[in-house]
């Protein structure tokens, strides 16, 4: 399962991650099933939801996603199942802001409910296995050319 491995958190239960994905899921139209279910590593939390009507801001590969959350020393990891195969072309962009919906609502939620005592930490950095880097994606900034800015004068309103 570590090839899966999304994010992990640090100072929050693997049952407490689980519920606040599974409440996020279900106001996004998710139907959810939660709950425990030991795996060869040791006990283990499972969140599935299955997209209950087509949703224009989800892509037809995210309506049935699937996460299991694995304890670790201090936290929980997040680790996907499903889906895994690669979302491409227009739908990526739907996917990737789904996600990151996903990480900001959990990011919020572990840092208000620990009043700031807990945090993400992202994995690979936070893309899970459906969105894997692509080869010309990850670009640096663009480098800045031409002129460089001159010193701006005063304008009419100092000095008044």
């Amino acid at each position: 399962m570590e090839g899966n491995d999304w994010l992990r958190v640090r100072g929050v239960g693997r049952e407490r991650l689980g519920r606040y994905l599974a409440e996020f899921l279900e106001e996004s139209g998710y139907a959810v099933t939660e709950g425990e279910e030991p795996v060869a590593e040791g006990p283990s939390f499972k969140v599935s939801g299955t997209l209950k009507h087509p949703h224009h801001a989800i892509p037809p590969a995210l309506t049935s996603l699937t996460v299991r959350f694995l304890p670790t020393s201090g936290g929980c990891q997040a680790v996907w199942e499903a889906p895994v195969d690669p979302v491409e072309g227009p739908d990526r962009a739907r996917a990737e802001r789904f996600v990151a919906e996903i990480l900001a609502r959990l990011d919020q939620r572990v840092a208000t409910e620990t009043r700031g005592t807990s945090r993400l930490v992202r994995e690979h950095p936070g893309i899970p296995p459906f969105l894997p880097a692509a080869p010309g994606n990850a670009s640096p900034a663009p480098e800045r050319r031409g002129t460089p800015r001159t010193e701006r004068g005063p304008s009419p309103a100092e000095g008044f």
